[in-house]
This record gives structure tokens, C-alpha cells and sequence, in this order.
């Protein structure tokens, strides 16, 4: 995939030089510096490129085989602070160094078995997931096997990972998660504020900064994720980075539109902006990967906190998620959320989506058996902005915390 997105980002690059090149001669003197510009932009493309070779290099390794959970258990003694490596272990089909290829060898290659071990850089496709099998490791049991044919919504993913490092990872995103977990943040640290026996789920982590730092100011967290892309992205940021800035990246680079300057589109942001590998001693973190319902749908009484970001639209059915927090969640545990009603597969005719208004949603959380504690509107949230863009949306959030009484 890597290899793919990288030709199709480069394909567009061409297309607007061979657009240029029709322009007659005496407008295509008027942009004297198009040319060089899109030179600069295919520089940065191959950043990006060897950006998500990167990610790639240990993806093999990110899960634990079935076979390994049990010698995973016993190890998790001795990761006190959950930093560590899940490439530690390495189940009977992993990869070894002898067999990895570089990332110039999969450009062009004739040789058969050169091919295949190229394979292993492709992304599984964003609807396979496995339930949750050990909370107590970086990641859990997940995907092994890889799709085969791309499309554009295979490009908008990649795209989409490499933005969504800007909102979690980057200075650049301070202000936007200023908006997006610190009122989440703030409602957990004054009802809670010794963090070293509270358990806090983040589901629909993404590339998991909010778990992470609820985990750096000592409270037990673990994120839940279901893309695949999303994984692997939180994978390399929060076991391969040993640093803040370690890696740089254009996320704007195949933006051509609503740019102010040349220079916005080729802005460079450096990752991770914090020091990953700085948790409390004894402190529980980890992320699992898998469809929310399938991985805690059977769970009961285990959180005191489910903190979510832009996630109960993310449902087909947002009662089915409601009753499963309200299901997970100790007595007295709370459910803290901000985000819109956008409903992700609201228009798609092959997908299952109920809609509703939060008047409704409001409703259905109170026979449920939620107790609203507070309930308030914060305005002008963005989500994986530009802001240097000419194009830019905000919405307006639903912010609450809503109480599952005490027995």
C-alpha cells in the first residue's frame, strides 16, 4: 500500500505539470516557479513515503499469535510501566532480520520471492479485526492476513493517518486537542484525582494521545481501536519513538487546493512533540485492537472512566454502544464524552445506521440508567485541521458526563 499510495500522490503531481505544460507560453510565464515547486512537492511525497515504509518495517510483529498470549502473561510482570516492545516476541511466521527486503528493493523487482516478502508492507484492509485478548500488552491479538486491491478510500485512509499525526502527535495540534481531550481531561482529574487506582478506556483511540496521556499522569488506561491503519500508526509512535522530534513528515503535501502560500502545502511537522516512553512507574497502559462491541460486549464492571473523543457516532447502533459502556463500567463509573452526531455510515445503503437526535440520545442514556452530571455545548471544534488552510470545518460538540449510579 505504501508503494501505491505513494505512486498515486506522485500521478497527481504529474497531472498538474501536464495541465501547466497545455497552459499557453505566455501564462505558463506568468508562474515562473511552478515547476520547482512541484519538485519540492514530490520531495516531499518520498518523505512521506519512507515515513510509512517506517511504520511498516515491524508491522509483522505488532500482535502476538494466539500461541505466544500465554508467555505474554507471564512477562507482564515485568512490564511494570507497559513500554514493552511487542517485536520481542516473535511467533513462528514472524519475520526475521535475514528476511526483510529494503524498501527500494518492492519499486521494481522481477524476483518472485522478493515480491512476496514485499507483501508484508501492504496495510490489512480497515474492516478486518480481532477481539481483545490480552490487556496488558502494548497491543493485542489482531489481523495477520493482508488484503489485496487498492482503492481510493484505501488512499483517503493513509492520507488520513498522516493528518491525524498533526491532532496527536504534533505542536501543530496543541490547539486543536485544547478543544478536543482537554475538556475530557479536566473532567476526569477533578473527580479523580489520584489516578493510581482509576481504570480509564478510550475507545476509537486512533493514533491513542489521549489514552497516552492519561496513562503520563498516572492513571491505568487502555485504547481501543479498530482501524487498521490507526494501529499501526499508534504502534510505531508509541513503542518505536524513543524521543520527542524524532521523525518529520508533509502531511499537506498531495493538498493542492484552498492553499494560501506555496509554503503552507510543504509545511514540515516533526513527531512525537512528548517523550512516549515516559510513564509512572506502575502505571497500566495499552491499546486493543477490534470492533468495540466485539472486544467489551461480554465485559462487565471492569472501567471507573470511558473517556470518548468523536466516537459514539461512530456506531451503526448508538444505543448497542450506550448499553455496552453503561454494561462495562464499575457502579459510580462514569461515561465522558465529547463530540457531534455525524454518523459515519449515515448514507450508505449497505451499512446499518440509526440516527437520531441528541434529544433522543439524551433520553435513551436515562433508561438506560445514566445519571447526566453535566451536559454542555463547546463550539468550534475542529478535527485534523489545516490551519493554515483556506477550508476549514468546525463543529459544534455535545460535551457531558453522564453517571452510572452507585449500588
Amino acid at each position: 500500500l505504501s508503494i501505491c499510495r505513494r505512486k498515486h500522490a506522485l500521478q497527481d503531481v504529474r497531472k498538474a505539470i501536464t495541465d501547466f505544460k497545455a497552459l499557453p507560453e505566455a501564462h505558463r510565464a506568468m508562474l515562473p516557479n511552478f515547476y520547482a515547486q512541484q519538485t519540492t512537492v514530490m520531495k516531499c511525497i518520498d518523505v512521506n513515503y519512507m515515513f510509512i515504509l517506517h511504520m511498516l518495517h515491524d508491522v509483522a510483529d505488532m500482535f502476538l499469535p494466539p500461541e505466544l498470549e500465554e508467555e505474554a502473561g507471564e512477562d507482564d510482570a515485568a512490564c511494570k510501566t507497559e513500554q514493552c516492545d511487542i517485536t520481542e516476541k516473535k511467533g513462528s511466521g514472524s519475520t526475521t532480520t535475514s528476511d526483510k527486503v529494503n524498501e527500494s528493493d518492492c519499486e521494481n523487482t522481477d524476483d518472485k520471492n522478493t515480491r512476496e516478502k514485499c507483501k508484508n508492507l501492504s496495510i490489512s484492509s480497515d474492516q478486518d479485526h480481532h477481539s481483545h485478548k490480552s490487556p496488558n500488552r502494548k497491543f493485542t491479538n489482531g489481523p495477520t492476513d493482508t488484503g489485496e486491491g487498492l482503492t481510493m478510500g484505501d488512499m483517503d485512509r493513509v492520507y488520513t493517518t498522516l493528518r491525524q499525526y498533526v491532532r496527536d502527535w504534533a505542536a501543530e495540534g496543541a490547539g486543536e486537542r485544547e478543544k478536543c481531550y482537554r475538556p475530557i481531561i479536566d473532567a476526569v482529574t477533578s473527580r479523580y484525582p489520584d489516578g493510581k487506582l482509576v481504570e480509564i478506556l478510550v475507545p476509537g483511540a486512533g493514533l491513542g494521545r489521549l489514552a497516552f496521556d492519561f496513562a503520563s499522569l498516572g492513571y491505568n488506561s487502555e485504547g481501543n481501536e479498530f482501524s487498521m491503519y490507526m494501529l499501526i500508526g499508534a504502534n510505531y509512535i508509541l513503542n518505536k519513538m524513543t524521543g520527542p522530534g524524532m521523525v518529520h513528515l508533509y502531511p499537506w503535501a498531495t493538498t493542492s487546493t484552498n492553499n494560501l502560500k506555496h509554503m503552507d502545502r510543504i509545511a514540515r511537522v516533526n513527531v512525537p512533540d512528548v517523550d512516549t516512553t515516559k510513564i509512572p512507574q506502575g502505571t497500566r497502559f495499552g491499546m486493543s485492537a477490534g470492533d468495540f462491541l466485539e472486544v467489551y460486549g461480554k465485559q462487565k464492571n471492569r472501567f471507573d472512566v470511558v473517556a470518548s473523543s468523536f466516537f459514539l457516532d461512530t456506531a451503526h447502533n448508538i444505543v448497542e454502544y450506550l448499553q455496552t459502556i453503561y454494561q462495562i463500567l464499575k457502579p459510580g463509573g462514569r461515561l465522558i464524552s465529547l463530540g457531534p452526531l455525524l454518523f459515519h455510515y449515515a448514507g450508505m445503503s449497505d451499512q446499518i445506521s440509526i440516527e437520531i437526535p441528541w434529544e433522543d440520545v439524551e433520553e435513551i442514556m436515562e433508561k438506560i440508567g445514566f445519571v447526566m452530571e453535566e451536559n454542555k455545548d463547546i463550539s468550534d471544534v475542529p478535527y485534523i485541521q489545516n490551519t493554515k488552510s483556506m477550508l476549514r470545518v468546525f463543529y459544534d460538540c455535545k460535551f457531558f458526563v453522564a453517571q452510572k449510579p452507585a449500588l
